[in-house]
């Protein structure tokens, strides 16, 4: 029972923490790419071959910057492969071990909220944890690296440095380097200074592990705060690379080693560094508070502010109502109107990433949206939409575009982004309708942000290599307006034919300001003591947008007259003096290229010879393994069907080996497991391969003698109905191969899939039919089954337990095929829905089951019985029914000190009943709870959801069961 219980932790840990750090599957670029690869000094860089010059442009961001990314660490890198996903229209970039590399969503964002060069920002990002990862293959995991391979460093990882300082670090270093990034970025921390410039503040621990119903900023925030105020303070610009050192070194502290290396490495503990961070932070904003006096006297749209926190974006007047986005805590986000009461209506749901709305007539707006493609998770397009508010419908005007951020250039033009796969971008013209008629290429190669019409000249802000500027197009070349700098110029729009408005962080604070190109003429036009952001200046010349404080973004007028018409230079920006002092102390130590060496790395990057990639070759890449039988898919996939009575399929003595190809298409596990119990000894062999490089997926899996071999003998009473008796043989072998097709359908806030699948399914148990003094026998079991499941849902609101709406259905049809005159045909439905529950946080679920045997019956069953059952009856046409009702009990941050941190407790009763109308005895019914809790234990930085069910069934029989998850 120890040993039992020992597994049972270990893997409610193990499926909790990021098993998919260590196999990491980020998703599938389109098949039939020809793929290719440079090698660098540092890097090898793995790519479409379409793409090679964006590819040497990221070879030479990463290799430039590698020295200045690890100088503050004191380490060496190892040699490491970047992944290219150049279809993929999500910005993003991860460094993963097992099988390391470095992957890389080439697309730059298009909110861009700090003017940075997409290829810099993820060079000095990501570049960083590169260096980070490489302290954790030093020491005592250099050994258990050769015990267990590449996995070996997730284990250092996922212990002891923290999320918040493996990524707070790298904000660190990326605003260090550049002269931007994040820590510069006032909206980065907009929060922090809207909490303590009210006094009002949380415990060390509500802002580290976050909250359900209090907003907290992520670990990106949370851990730049930290290390910019230890950096500052201790004046140690090695403190990070000090910290992980300590770690290593002294790894067996496991409860400690925390406070250790931050104490050694900056004089205070991690919770002290934060107290500082708190004052010093708060001190310098209360300096800017003051001098940015006197602030807008906007009119506020709401009647009453929501009790979560809550944002609403995109306040754009359009006919009699204010139209907005809405999302928080407690709200999927959505679109919304506003009526003169200040009464919000809820108009749809609205999908997370487009663009701002633009009006393009007295009804309607534009927007962009990324939708994904149907099969390839890797490839993805932004198109052109229009939602019409005298009907209430959406139209997509464009498909497979990669346009962004339109804007309307009169009633009949539309200004766009886009762009382009191979790198760079263009504005292009659209009617209408969405058809194209024409296209300029970029300002100086660069990020175009917005593209607006101002009289009869297209105006361009955009990001360069320098940072973010304003460009105008004189019809055959662009201009600069506004030279490229180191400020935000974001969400440019026009008025009437002499002003351009846009948001930038000039003063320190997202502020609103305007600009006439005719005279050079800028001025800050509102005032916002924490943000401002998406202005709309409507006809009347009034400013309609939305202001940020602790309790999030909200809708706000401000006419012309109460306008600040500040003067305003981009060649006087705020300058904040923590990060200015942090960016001089690295300037003591890193040694940038010089022009010399700058200039022979191009050329030398220039010159690599690009060679062909081989998929086939490459296709097998063993980079772990474990003196154990660990079934990773199982945990990952399968963990909620575990239970003490089949741990040995999860984890057991054994080995295992891991292989899985770095474009992430192929997979494969094989192992060797040992057990025993009263019977025997059995040595399993296992073997589990995917292959998702097609569009149809390919798994195969193998288990051979990890159980007992069954002998089944049925003596049917007539041509439908049996006795079972079951005994026991040895080499049991159990094989499947699936075929199925995950289809991606989401588009407008609705997340909508289908996977249509077969399956064909071996075992050599043996199977005897005994009828009428008549005997058939069968020495293996052949099985076929397909199958769909569809389901579409709202994205989850982070307070909710699930999303408030939502409903699927999958069907499952499955033959044997059995040389013997009885044929078994099971066929079983699953449907469920999610509806709101009495609360904001609360969830119903409704579910239905059905189970129908065609032919022989026998007790095998594809679908759930009533909790609290343990059974096999034969059951010949089966119906369920499920009621739950879920709702949270929040803590304020319960903190058992080390032991523990209590987010949440889910509570979810409910009420279960079956009926077999095909056996009127076959009546199942049950009534329980689940509880569980959502917690932190021993200080580790990641988050345990686990607990226990009660059911009372109708045979006044109880049932207690260790949960996971709750299946709900």
């Amino acid at each position: 029972m120890i040993k039992r219980l020992t597994i049972l932790f270990s893997l409610a840990l193990l499926s909790s923490m990021p098993l998919q750090a260590q196999y990491y599957q980020t998703g599938s670029d389109p098949s039939g790419l020809r793929w290719r690869q440079i090698k660098g000094e540092h890097f090898d860089v793995i790519y479409p071959g379409e793409v090679d010059s964006l590819a040497r442009e990221f070879l030479y961001s990463f290799e430039k910057t590698r020295r200045a990314d690890i100088t503050g660490l004191n380490i060496e890198t190892e040699h490491l492969p970047l992944i290219l996903h150049p279809y993929n229209l999500y910005s993003n970039g991860t460094v993963v071990w097992a099988p390391k590399r470095t992957e890389i969503w080439t697309t730059p964002p298009a909110d861009a909220l700090y003017p940075l060069n997409w290829e810099m920002q993820l060079a000095t990002h990501e570049g960083r944890h590169i260096g980070q990862m490489a302290h954790y293959t030093k020491g005592i995991y250099r050994i258990l690296m050769l015990l267990t391979g590449e996995q070996g460093i997730a284990v250092g990882v996922g212990l002891y440095p923290s999320k918040t300082l493996l990524e707070g670090d790298a904000v660190q270093n990326e605003t260090d380097l550049t002269g931007a990034g994040r820590g510069r970025n006032p909206e980065f921390l907009k929060f922090y200074r809207a909490m303590f410039l009210d006094a009002d503040t949380l415990s060390y621990d509500g802002w580290r592990y976050g909250s359900y119903h209090r907003y907290t900023p992520d670990k990106y925030a949370f851990g730049y705060m930290i290390s910019s105020a230890m950096r500052y303070n201790s004046g140690n610009y090695f403190v990070t690379g000090d910290i992980m050192q300590e770690q290593v070194k002294s790894w067996w502290r496991i409860f400690s080693v925390s406070h250790r290396s931050y104490n050694k490495a900056s004089g205070l503990t991690t919770r002290k560094n934060w107290r500082k961070a708190i004052a010093l932070n708060t001190e310098q904003w209360q300096k800017e508070y003051e001098m940015h006096k006197p602030y807008s006297p906007f009119t506020p749209l709401l009647a009453e502010r929501e009790k979560y926190y809550t944002e609403f974006g995109n306040t754009l007047p359009l006919s009699d109502e204010v139209y907005a986005t809405m999302s928080g805590l407690q709200y999927e986000r959505r679109l919304v109107s506003i009526d003169s009461l200040g009464k919000v209506h809820r108009k749809r749901p609205f999908a997370a990433a487009t663009s701002a709305l633009r009006a393009d007539s007295d009804h309607s707006f534009i927007f962009s949206e990324i939708v994904p493609d149907p099969r390839w998770e890797h490839r993805s397009w932004s198109v052109i939409r229009r939602y019409d508010s005298s009907s209430g419908k959406i139209e997509t005007l464009t498909h497979k575009s990669r346009y962004f951020n339109p804007a309307a250039a009169g009633k009949d033009t539309i200004l766009a982004a886009e762009y382009k796969v191979a790198g760079g971008s263009d504005v292009v013209i659209l009617d209408r309708d969405g058809k194209l008629t024409g296209r300029i290429e970029g300002p100086e190669h660069g990020q175009i942000l917005n593209a607006v019409k101002l009289g009869d000249t297209i105006y361009s802000s955009a990001i360069t290599s320098e940072g973010a500027g304003l460009f105008r197009y004189d019809g055959n070349s662009w201009e600069r307006v506004i030279a490229p700098q180191k400020r935000a110029i974001r969400s440019l729009q026009a008025s009437g034919d002499s002003l351009l408005y846009f948001v930038s962080d000039l003063n320190g604070v997202s502020n609103i300001y305007g600009y006439r190109p005719e005279n050079d003429e800028l001025r800050q036009i509102a005032s916002s003591p924490f943000s401002a952001a998406n202005p709309y200046m409507d006809e009347e010349g009034s400013l309609w947008y939305s202001d940020y404080d602790k309790h999030g973004y909200q809708p706000v007028k401000l006419a012309s007259k109460d306008f600040e018409n500040r003067e305003a230079s981009f060649s006087r920006p705020f300058l904040n003096p923590i990060t200015e002092h942090n960016a001089r102390q690295a300037e003591k130590y890193v040694v940038p290229l010089s022009a010399r060496e700058d200039s022979l790395l191009r050329k030398s990057v220039d010159s690599l010879e690009s060679r062909p990639y081989s998929k086939v070759l490459h296709g097998i890449h063993i980079h772990s393994w474990f003196p154990l039988y660990v079934n990773p898919n199982r945990i990952m996939n399968d963990i909620g069907r575990f239970n003490l009575d089949n741990w040995y399929e999860f984890a057991s003595l054994g080995a295992t080996l891991i292989s899985q190809n770095e474009l992430g298409t192929v997979s494969a596990m094989a192992a060797y497991s040992y057990r025993s119990d009263k019977w025997r000894q059995y040595h399993g062999a296992h073997l589990n391969v995917n292959y998702s490089g097609l569009y149809p997926v390919f798994e195969i899996s193998a288990d051979f003698n990890d159980r007992p071999r069954n002998i089944s003998t049925v003596t049917l009473i007539d041509e439908r109905i049996g006795k079972l008796r079951y005994e026991h043989g040895n080499n049991a072998l159990t094989a499947s191969a699936l075929v199925y097709v995950p289809i991606n359908l989401s588009r407008g806030g609705w997340y909508t899939g289908l996977t249509p699948q077969f399956r064909y399914i071996f075992s050599n148990d043996k199977l005897t039919y005994i009828y009428k003094n008549q005997s058939f026998s069968s020495n293996g079991i052949h099985s076929l089954r397909a199958g769909f499941s569809w389901y579409s849902q709202l994205a989850q609101a982070k307070a909710r337990l699930k999303p408030r709406l939502g409903f699927g259905v999958s069907a499952i049809v499955q033959t044997d095929v059995e040389m013997i005159p009885f044929s078994h045909r099971l066929e079983a439905v699953n449907a469920y829905a999610y509806l709101p529950g009495v609360a904001k946080e609360d969830n119903f679920k409704l579910t239905y089951n059905f189970q129908h045997q065609g032919g022989l019956v026998t007790n095998e069953r594809l679908v759930k019985l009533p909790r609290g059952y343990s059974t096999d009856p034969l059951l010949r046409n089966y119906h369920g029914f499920s009621l739950d009702y879920a709702f949270p009990v929040n803590f304020n941050g319960l903190d058992g000190g080390w032991f523990f941190y209590l987010k949440r407790l889910e509570l979810i009763p409910f009420a279960d009943y079956g009926y077999d109308f095909g056996n009127k005895d076959n009546k199942f019914g049950s009534a329980g709870i689940s509880m569980l809790v959502r917690t932190y234990l021993f200080r580790i930085g990641t988050e345990l959801h686990f607990g226990v069910q009660y059911a009372h069934t109708l045979e006044g029989t109880d049932s207690f069961k260790f949960i996971l998850s709750s299946g709900f």
